[in-house]
């Protein structure tokens, strides 16, 4: 490897962190509008891999990412599934996030999805 590559993947991690936040981002926004939700109301997940190398072992730097297809809705502090404590005396549970599915991207969506993130990279 030469000395660029090596620079390259010392550096990864800082050059890629705007792009992750602008994909993770985006595509948060997508769901939320897909499910009728605010980022107020729910919160959604994501984990994502860098790869740096590709089967060759050649320098090959890209994203495996895995998102939800929907989003948890955020229950109040005060929400709880039952309201008389448990015989052993805790705290009631409070009650579970509530999942609300995305419906199906249609290909046209995705499209305009992809569009929105590769603008926003490239104005980064």
């Amino acid at each position: 490897m030469n000395l660029l590559n090596n620079e390259l993947i010392n550096n990864l991690y800082s050059l890629l962190l705007p792009v992750l936040q602008i994909i993770h981002r985006a595509i948060a926004t997508f769901l939320f509008k897909q499910t009728g939700q605010t980022r107020d109301q729910a919160t959604t997940g994501a984990v994502t891999l860098i790869q740096r190398f590709g089967s060759a072992a050649n320098l090959n730097i890209h994203l495996h990412a895995l998102v939800l297809d929907g989003v948890y809705g955020k229950v109040d502090a005060e929400a709880i599934i039952d309201t008389v404590s448990p015989p052993d005396g805790r705290s009631p549970a409070p009650a579970p996030p509530i999942f609300h599915c995305a419906s199906a991207p249609t290909h046209a969506a995705l499209q305009a999805l992809l569009g929105k993130i590769i603008t926003r990279i490239l104005r980064s």
